[in-house]
């Protein structure tokens, strides 16, 4: 346009510029597909919003770090990764359309939704169990263990805990 003053940018410039952008979705597609072995249509529904792929990220370095209470053990990377992209494109986004809300907008933070992904993988919470404490601390909030307390959904998988139960029913049901 003749009428707009002519702007030189030097490459310096343009190189710091380029250092303070975010990582653009292709380049997230690309570390997610290399780094997590996830597939394109896994790489491409979390990278599909920038705040799913950050999401996505904490959930995957919460499950990764340090244990924290005695079910948060360490996950592999790609595990981790494919557990967090199954919940959040299924469940989480099955919540998002029914609430029509985001998961920003909603109580379930990315620390909660890894607590709940450590509880179903050290066998404390099924499937259908951990499905109904995301459902109750996206409306609720508050913390993974009460809640499923609170419901009443703890899975036992110890046969030694479940030994006197079962001996208990069979005599006051012979």
């Amino acid at each position: 346009d003749p009428d707009l003053v002519r702007v030189c940018v030097s490459p310096e410039q343009i190189a710091r510029i380029g250092l303070s952008l975010p990582e653009l979705p292709e380049a997230r597609r690309k570390r997610y597909q290399e780094v997590y072995a996830l597939n394109e249509s896994d790489a491409f529904a979390i990278t599909s919003s920038r705040a799913l792929a950050g999401i996505f990220d904490s959930v995957v370095d919460d499950l990764m770090g340090a244990p924290k209470a005695p079910l948060a053990q360490p996950v592999m990377a790609q595990t981790a990764a494919k557990l967090s992209v199954n919940w959040l494109t299924v469940e989480i986004a099955r919540l998002e359309n029914e609430a029509q809300c985001e998961i920003l907008e909603s109580r379930l933070s990315a620390r909660l939704l890894a607590d709940v992904i450590r509880w179903t993988e050290a066998d404390q919470l099924s499937s259908t169990g951990a499905k109904q404490v995301v459902a109750a601390l996206w409306i609720e909030g508050g913390e993974v263990a009460p809640t499923v307390e609170r419901l009443g959904l703890r899975q036992v998988s110890d046969p030694s805990a479940l030994e006197p139960v079962v001996r208990e029913v069979l005599q006051a049901h012979p």
